[in-house]
């Protein structure tokens, strides 16, 4: 019940601050905003208006981007805020340990992201129904849900950066850092330990499975096989010829394990690092 506790006392802050207000505004704005741009753009195949799942893959990318900025800026004063200010010190004289801490954190903040999240794809529903005739609840349900998972991953990685540092301003380095290098900078990075392991050159022959596992290890691209696994096949798109990976770690569906590793492990070794530091 302790985390419970801190989980409610954190949403009942996010609501004075008025922090969830400005999220709930912020979402409505982008999905429908999306949802209205894409439906004008992009057309079903063959023409006419276009399909609710050309609509949600068309979302996919922009909503990848968004939600983990939003994620990482909600998660990363968790901890390292209340220590600045001092008052880690009053809550934990509670009857909270810094577990609790911890965990709290991160279901309140979670809570603070999803509500936006429901409200602003509820309102994009509304949009989809009016510019498509074809609109399927069922794809869209998922959509929301693999995106809150998405969201809930970055609050995770937010939280355990900051019970590892004492200074939101690291915080916010690590964070930022992070996700660059995850979102933006991957391929390179993979790139180049290929042309390491290659001897300072690039194979003539396409890497092992080992390499596009680790395409597959960011949170976004887990996230986008994971909704890849539940909806139909996107429309929009011709199907891939050749043999389906055989390593089951190469399938859509492995994308919900790593989606849960990085909500998981993060948290665990912030809170390790929180667990044997002095306040």
């Amino acid at each position: 019940m302790s985390t419970l506790a801190v989980a409610r006392k954190d949403f009942q802050d996010a609501i004075r601050s008025r922090v969830l207000l400005g999220l709930t505004g912020l979402f409505v704005l982008f999905v429908a905003g999306a949802s209205y741009f894409f439906a004008r753009i992009q057309p079903a195949p063959g023409g006419g208006d276009p399909t609710a799942l050309v609509l949600i893959f068309s979302l996919l990318t922009p909503a990848g981007l968004l939600v983990p900025i939003i994620g990482l800026a909600l998660g990363y004063k968790a901890v390292a805020g209340e220590r600045e200010s001092g008052r880690i010190k009053l809550l934990l004289s509670l009857p909270h340990s810094r577990l609790d801490v911890v965990l709290g954190k991160t279901l309140g903040r979670t809570s603070v992201l999803v509500v936006p999240i429901l409200v602003g794809f509820a309102v994009g529903a509304a949009v989809i129904f009016w510019q498509s005739s074809r609109f399927t609840p069922v794809n869209y349900l998922v959509f929301a849900f693999v995106t809150v998972l998405l969201g809930l991953a970055y609050i995770a990685i937010g939280v355990a950066i900051s019970s590892a540092t004492t200074s939101t301003f690291r915080a916010l380095i690590g964070g930022i850092s992070l996700l660059v290098v995850l979102e933006f900078l991957w391929q390179q990075v993979l790139l180049a330990v290929v042309y390491l392991v290659n001897g300072l050159s690039l194979p003539q022959q396409p890497p092992g499975d080992w390499y596009y596992f680790l395409q597959s290890l960011p949170p976004g691209s887990a996230y986008s096989s994971a909704a890849r696994s539940l909806l139909p096949q996107n429309p929009t798109t011709l199907a891939v010829t050749g043999q389906t990976p055989d390593a089951f770690y190469l399938q859509d569906w492995f994308g919900f394990v790593i989606l849960a590793a990085w909500i998981v492990v993060p948290l665990a070794l912030g809170y390790l690092r929180f667990e044997g530091t002095d306040l």
